[in-house]
């Protein structure tokens, strides 16, 4: 009996620590039930099974925990290296930061002026050599020849004294721009051009040279400046733009001024356009647009076989502001509008396939020294005083709408049924 209650206890012992360690038995008992040895048995090789792979995995686990406490070393040796090296860089970036600082306020990239020696230097290679970006501005003093193409915005050409000038190169035999080989200076592209007080002259290798050219929506201003002895004065093309304050454009073979392919004209004050030639002093061709905008302006082609102004094929001119004197005819056609205030033109004025001549004149009448003729399909309009100091000539089927009718000293064609 006491062998038995050794036993069971033994027993209850066991299957204890089997629950206790997770290891289960294979056999069970039951009070009052004869225990067998081999159930017993197999119950304390299960017992011992299981010890034993706690065994193996307690010894796994430390194993374990010394490899994970060398690689927390590793580590935390790494992060110790980081924090350094986060440190040093800290302050190497510091350092850069600095310098670039006092690169940027060395360089200042806003705005940069730079001399050009004529006799020495060309535009095109100090150019070249400038900064990249900001507002170039060159000084230039002296005589420079040379075929100047620009590509880059914020560049002020500024003549420094008298005699600034810039001369085709006529010795220049290729250029890898096709279309600018023949001009004295061409902007491709190229906005917030600024040329002041210089003279751009002698383009003149064919038909199409011009002395100031415009690309593909480039934009300068020209002010205080002198075009001549090219072909084409001004030439701006392209939905390009520009402006022009106290100029004289003279001497030039053909245009003047040639604005065309949607580009637009501003004069703003104090230009004089001069020509004689057999095209027209200013041409506005294919959409494009010239308005004279504010001071005293005057155009004149003094050619028995040109006009001043002519504007064909869907083209604008107006004169918008200030005194307007054209010395020479004007002719509108094509679907192309003249509008005309405050202006003064001897010369004959001609409006056919449907072009419009409009006389405005608000704060002083319109006065055309010369013959008025509307053609085949031309309108006139007008408003406020104006007198025609010629006759007035009807040769097609002319529309013509008056808000009050203009004084004409001379003769009334009597097709001009609305006179």
């Amino acid at each position: 009996m006491k062998k038995q209650f050794l036993l069971f206890s033994t027993l209850a012992l066991a299957s204890s620590l089997s629950f206790a360690q997770g290891v289960a038995v294979t056999n069970t008992f039951t009070s009052g039930q004869p225990a067998v040895a081999a159930e017993v048995n197999q119950n304390f090789q299960d017992v011992v099974t299981g010890v034993n792979n706690n065994g193996t995995a307690i010894i796994t686990n430390e194993n374990n925990i010394t490899a994970n406490t060398g690689n927390i070393t590793t580590n935390t040796n790494s992060i110790t290296n980081n924090a350094v090296n986060i440190s040093t860089n800290s302050a190497n970036v510091s350092t850069l930061t600095s310098r670039v600082t006092a690169l940027e306020s060395a360089i200042d990239p806003i705005s940069t002026t730079l001399p050009v020696d004529c006799s020495s230097q060309t535009i095109s290679s100090v150019i070249a050599s400038a900064p990249a970006y900001g507002q170039l501005t060159l000084d230039i003093t002296g005589a420079c020849t040379e075929t100047l193409v620009i590509t880059r915005d914020n560049i002020s050409l500024v003549g420094t004294g008298a005699g600034a000038s810039i001369a085709y190169d006529s010795e220049i035999t290729n250029n890898e721009y096709r279309s600018s080989i023949t001009n004295t200076v061409t902007l491709i592209g190229a906005n917030n051009i600024i040329i002041d007080n210089m003279t751009l002259r002698d383009a003149t290798t064919n038909g199409f040279s011009a002395g100031l050219r415009l690309l593909n929506n480039a934009s300068v201003l020209l002010k205080n400046s002198t075009i001549e002895n090219t072909v084409i004065g001004i030439w701006a093309s392209h939905s390009s733009t520009v402006q022009m304050s106290g100029n004289t454009i003279q001497n030039n073979s053909s245009y003047s001024a040639l604005i065309t392919d949607a580009a637009v004209a501003e004069i703003r004050e104090n230009n004089t356009l001069t020509g004689d030639n057999g095209v027209a002093g200013v041409g506005i061709y294919r959409n494009g647009t010239v308005r004279v905008q504010e001071g005293t302006n005057t155009i004149t082609n003094t050619s028995l076989t040109a006009n001043a102004v002519e504007a064909f094929h869907g083209s604008q001119f107006r004169s918008e502001r200030g005194t307007l004197t054209v010395n020479g005819g004007i002719s509108a056609g094509t679907f192309s509008q003249v509008e005309l205030r405050d202006t003064v033109v001897t010369g004959n004025v001609l409006a056919f396939n449907q072009g419009t001549i409009r006389l405005r004149s608000t704060t002083g009448p319109v006065t055309i020294n010369g013959d008025l003729t509307i053609n085949a399909l031309g309108t006139l309009l007008t408003s406020g005083a104006s007198s025609i100091n010629g006759d007035v000539n009807c040769p097609g089927n002319a529309l013509s709408y008056y808000q009050a009718n203009p004084t004409v000293s001379g003769t009334i064609d009597a097709n001009c049924t609305t006179f």
